[in-house]
């Protein structure tokens, strides 16, 4: 609903800090791939099984259908990408970069994209 989205990435014991935001796109199917392919047989079966985050009873029923899967797909049977599977991709048009001090005033660049697609880099207060 909304394709807006910020992310920050923060690492505490450096005093740094990356914000990003822009615009999510959806990623077409075949671009999984790439990621798909570098997943090993266990980690694909598991995708296949396509619940995340519902309930399951227990975890000798993910036991099971993972086995049924594994019945299902022998060997080296190629294993589908689950239409679950959905990737999405940052279109970035705005980083703010932080660096912490003790005194509070930090330091904070804003980088913000153009319509030119060129950049403009300002200071921040703390």
């Amino acid at each position: 609903e909304n394709p807006y989205v910020s992310v920050v990435f923060f690492w505490e014991p450096l005093h740094r800090q990356v914000r990003l935001e822009g615009p999510v796109q959806t990623l077409p199917p075949e671009a999984m791939e790439p990621y798909y392919s570098n997943m090993t047989r266990e980690q694909r079966l598991t995708l296949l099984l396509g619940k995340q985050d519902q309930p399951v009873s227990s975890r000798d029923e993910l036991l099971r259908m993972k086995a049924e899967l594994r019945a299902k797909y022998p060997g080296d049977t190629p294993l589908p990408i689950p239409p679950t599977t959905v990737g999405y991709q940052l279109v970035p048009n705005k980083f703010i970069f932080y660096h912490g001090h003790e005194d509070w005033l930090s330091d904070r660049f804003q980088y913000t994209k153009q319509q030119d697609n060129s950049w403009v880099v300002q200071r921040l207060m703390p």
